[in-house]
């Protein structure tokens, strides 16, 4: 997908709190079309408290705040952009709850993935509804997906009772609101999609 967006003329960028290093993801997008390619070790720099981090890497609060400002930036340019997010705050097996969303449960329930999750969806819609009221979303297509199911967690008893799957989750331009694409697929097909 990168190599494709570049030869449109995209400028794309990617962040996420992990180390480019794991997996070889920095190596990956920097061939595959990636201008500017941030993780850990360039992020960190940013960090007003370098210890602000999960056993991951940087939190999901920290991490949108930096996208809001790489947002802010490739809005600048005179190129159409990708930024490209990966959050870390819903890593087994008891999630990393950011602390701007200390003191915030999921409800009716006592478990730590579960409210880690609960913060990260609330970061995530701020992000979005940001997003939003900058107006971007008339040219701008927003997309969610998961890159693999959870694994055990503490909340994994749950999740086995019910019916598993990535998720994908596209606003269009000028959506107000996400559309769901009910059809079976798996994750190669979401570049075509």
């Amino acid at each position: 997908m990168g190599d494709i967006l570049r030869q449109q003329g995209y400028f794309l960028s990617y962040m996420g709190g992990a180390s480019t290093q794991f997996a070889g993801k920095g190596n990956f997008y920097r061939s595959h079309g990636f201008h500017k390619v941030q993780g850990l070790e360039e992020l960190q720099d940013k960090q007003i408290d370098s210890a602000y981090q999960s056993s991951w890497g940087i939190y999901d609060d920290e991490l949108f705040e930096f996208a809001r400002e790489e947002l802010a930036a490739l809005q600048q340019k005179d190129s159409p952009f990708g930024l490209f997010l990966l959050t870390l705050d819903t890593h087994h097996p008891r999630g990393h709850l950011s602390k701007s969303c200390q003191g915030l449960k999921y409800p009716h329930q006592d478990n730590p993935v579960l409210d880690a999750v609960h913060c990260a969806d609330r970061i995530l819609a701020t992000f979005i509804r940001d997003i939003q009221r900058q107006g971007l979303t008339d040219n701008t297509l927003i997309v969610l997906g998961s890159d693999h199911l959870a694994m055990k967690n503490t909340a994994y008893d749950q999740l086995q009772q019910g019916q598993r799957k990535n998720l994908l989750v596209m606003f269009p331009p000028g959506a107000e609101s996400g559309m769901r694409i009910p059809t079976s697929a798996s994750t190669p097909a979401i570049g075509a999609t």
